[in-house]
């Protein structure tokens, strides 16, 4: 008798297969997804970040501008520019905001979720911050009234205050409940209110920084650089404060000098100058540009006086 080998036996070889004490290898499009979300996660904030450095940048810009009496459109800044100045004016506020948002995510792993999750947190705590609006919108409006102009920005915090607590009390609620009062549709609203009141706190703000940068500039100009102009010919600058001078000497290569002028901005090749003497009626920014035929001399000691 002949045996026949059955074909569909199993295989008596050992296991090709990863054990159970190995790790199973991660695919490079898993790899690659989790460096999008890396960057996501990453990007977005500093995206937003810029976005508003921008933002709080042209509004201060435009305001200090304004109160001066001349028009950005002249600065021709870049969007690097704005964002560095909105740096120098910003770094101690966002710091301080840095560190409160630190504060508040430590409390919140540390302390809030453990009582949660441990259902000792009380079940009041979400309504009444969804209800915090109640609160915050009457004390804006309270310090509008003691501080008027400071009633725009006061206003722009309580709206955006209140809705991030109506939010963390959605948070609370689903973390205690497993429920939430919001719909998707509602929360999606309540996040683009909430983007919209960021950027007008921060054009409230920029506007007050703008307007006291104006007003120290135009209450003390001599805090400025002086400027010293010499040209080969009159440069017709007629402002109150600014003496025109006509030299003498016949090898000088310029014939007039011009004393009284401030240091206001430059950029690239063009200078705004204001008179030591500023008077909002009769005084306004000069624009010069640079050229080989001017002289210009900048003296610090002169502005300290």
């Amino acid at each position: 008798m002949v045996d026949v080998a059955r074909h569909d036996s199993a295989p008596s070889g050992p296991a090709t297969g990863p054990g159970p004490d190995q790790p199973a290898e991660s695919s490079p499009a898993s790899g690659a997804g989790n460096a999008v979300r890396l960057i996501a996660t990453i990007g977005s904030p500093i995206a937003i970040a810029t976005g508003l450095l921008f933002y709080f940048g042209w509004v201060r810009a435009s305001v200090q501008a304004r109160q001066l009496g001349y028009d950005t459109a002249i600065l021709d800044w870049s969007v690097q520019d704005y964002i560095l100045r909105s740096i120098l004016v910003l770094f101690i506020p966002l710091m301080a905001l840095v560190a409160l948002m630190l504060v508040f995510t430590w409390l919140h792993q540390r302390l809030v979720l453990p009582m949660a999750d441990a259902g000792s947190l009380p079940t009041w705590i979400p309504r009444a911050l969804r209800g915090a609006w109640l609160l915050w919108v009457p004390v804006a409006i309270a310090l509008s009234v003691m501080a008027p102009p400071l009633s725009g920005i006061t206003v722009a915090v309580a709206v955006t205050v209140s809705l991030l607590c109506a939010l963390y009390g959605d948070l609370l609620e689903r973390r205690l409940t497993g429920q939430t009062r919001m719909s998707s549709a509602t929360r999606a609203l309540v996040l683009v209110l909430l983007a919209l009141a960021v950027f007008w706190v921060v054009e409230r703000l920029a506007n007050v920084v703008g307007e006291g940068y104006a007003a120290q500039i135009t209450a003390n100009p001599r805090q400025l650089l002086a400027v010293t102009i010499y040209s080969p010919k009159s440069l017709e600058i007629h402002v109150p404060g600014v003496v025109e001078t006509k030299l003498s000497n016949p090898e000088s290569a310029y014939r007039y000098r011009y004393d009284g002028l401030r240091l206001v901005q430059r950029s690239g090749d063009r200078y705004l100058l204001m008179s030591e003497h500023w008077d909002a009626k009769t005084s306004r920014i000069i624009v010069l540009r640079e050229t080989d035929a001017i002289g210009m001399e900048f003296s610090r000691d002169l502005a300290e006086r």
